[in-house]
């Protein structure tokens, strides 16, 4: 038995509710949610976990951050404390292991938080995405009660880890996100010799148009993005090598090279120095469509582009992923299609107030 050593917490009062306008939400999503409440008793089944990706309204599919629908996740979370609340019970801090703050969700969490006034009953967690989620609520010294999990990522270990299959249940479904493949705008070269001052004559060139041109070809990734590069490798016959930078940082003794580091990771600034080098070709990043790393200041400008994902792949795919469209005005090429996947924000089930899980 794994048992989470956290402070107790009593319930908040009534005036820590979020505003009036929120209040119905609140009320609507408690019984759906009251499963997560950490009760003695539950007399409500524990919703299923989803076997399809759950559906985002058109409406909130915009490609800002801002956009995010925060409304809905700030009612969840309200909810859960109201159901505390009204258990009468003591209750333990609620953990979200998020993502890094350079993304979108620890911001989010961050700001939910602070607009529910839940500052002693809430906190959030920076991680590295989905495998660090996953290790800060189920490690052997778990740090996290709760965390933001890719679709894709969850679906895997829901068929794989009985824990997953009994215990985690969807608290809301918060945004889809982006597959963006991250390339050198300029052609491939293999072959031939490398002669100073005049170049590299003979060899072949191949031009990186589209996700098939990647085909045996090393690339990087880290977090969840690791996960999704490998089996979309699997799904599309691509043979990639995936190189996980999870943790990684650039030398610090500006030799070149990459160390792993316990904070501090930049592993986007390792990455582009990487495919400068010649040492992979492309970058495989899931998050909001518009990642905060991936600007001028980190070395992406127009010497880079996207690469897009057919409507023949995402056909081998749909019943995992969706599609939409992506554009960064620092890179070159302009909008293209790509695979989005919904991110989840998602609890262990809690059978007590004590907490006590497998």
């Amino acid at each position: 038995m794994m048992r989470l050593t956290l402070p107790e917490r009593r319930s908040p009062p009534a005036s820590a509710s979020c505003s009036a306008s929120l209040s119905v939400q609140c009320f609507l999503l408690l019984r759906r949610l009251s499963p997560f409440l950490s009760l003695a008793e539950r007399v409500i089944p524990t919703p299923k976990f989803p076997s399809k990706p759950p559906k985002i309204p058109s409406s909130e599919r915009s490609t800002s951050v801002n956009t995010f629908n925060s409304k809905l996740v700030v009612a969840a979370i309200s909810a859960v404390f109201a159901g505390a609340a009204l258990a009468q019970g003591i209750v333990k801090p609620m953990v979200i292991s998020t993502g890094s703050t350079k993304g979108a969700y620890n911001p989010m969490m961050q700001n939910v938080v602070t607009m529910c006034a839940l500052g002693d009953e809430v906190s959030v967690l920076e991680s590295g995405g989905s495998i660090d989620n996953h290790n800060n609520i189920f490690g052997g010294d778990p740090k996290a009660t709760s965390g933001v999990f890719q679709y894709d990522f969850a679906l895997y270990q829901r068929e794989r880890d009985p824990r997953w299959m009994n215990n985690m249940v969807v608290v809301a479904p918060l945004h889809d996100e982006y597959v963006q493949i991250v390339a050198l705008n300029k052609p491939l070269e293999s072959g031939g010799i490398n002669i100073p001052g005049f170049g590299r004559v003979g060899g072949k060139q191949k031009i990186l148009t589209d996700f098939d041109s990647l085909k045996g070809q090393t690339v990087f990734a880290w977090g969840g993005s690791f996960y999704s590069a490998n089996v979309l490798s699997e799904k599309f016959g691509l043979n990639l090598k995936v190189v996980d930078l999870s943790g990684t940082a650039p030398n610090p003794d500006g030799k070149g090279g990459y160390v792993r580091v316990e904070k501090g990771a930049a592993p986007e600034k390792v990455a582009a120095m990487l495919v400068a080098q010649g040492e992979g070709v492309a970058i495989i990043a899931v998050g909001a469509p518009n990642l905060g790393w991936l600007n001028e200041t980190n070395g992406y400008g127009k010497q880079w582009k996207l690469l897009p994902v057919s409507s023949e792949q995402h056909a081998k795919v749909g019943g995992t992923y969706g599609i939409g469209r992506v554009s960064y005005l620092n890179l070159a090429g302009g909008q293209v299609q790509t695979l989005t996947v919904p991110a989840l924000l998602m609890t262990r089930s809690y059978q007590t107030p004590a907490r006590v899980g497998p």
